[in-house]
């Protein structure tokens, strides 16, 4: 739809890949396939469908489609373990709530060590 030269010539050139969106719609399906993984299981091959595919769609984006205009110098990996710690933290929490509902009390007393251990990591 680029009608003067100006709108075709920035149509030509590649776009900025902003990793940070792409990136936390990939940690939001994380986040929701580990919570919810021991309590439907179904969910957990769809999660990994998701990933083999956004992995695939991400090193496209990233190769051939987009442009990166600066090093991130190592910028993505404190954010991402970071969300991963959080994530974890989370699903520890859920499963004390489950073990405590299904009065499994050994079950909760091992996930508050791991809970523990991930809070202190």
């Amino acid at each position: 739809c680029a009608r003067t030269p100006r709108q075709k010539s920035w149509a030509k050139t590649p776009n900025h890949y902003r990793i940070y969106t792409d990136l936390s719609q990939h940690h939001l399906v994380f986040i929701v396939t580990l919570t919810y993984s021991s309590l439907a299981p179904l969910i957990c091959p769809f999660g990994w469908i998701y990933m083999f595919v956004a992995y695939f769609c991400m090193a496209f984006k990233t190769t051939y489609i987009t442009q990166q205009y600066y090093d991130g110098f190592g910028d993505i990996f404190p954010v991402s373990s970071s969300r991963i710690i959080l994530s974890l933290i989370l699903y520890h929490i859920i499963m004390c709530g489950v073990f405590l509902l299904r009065q499994f009390y050994e079950g909760m007393a091992i996930t508050i060590v791991c809970l523990i251990v991930s809070v202190i990591f």
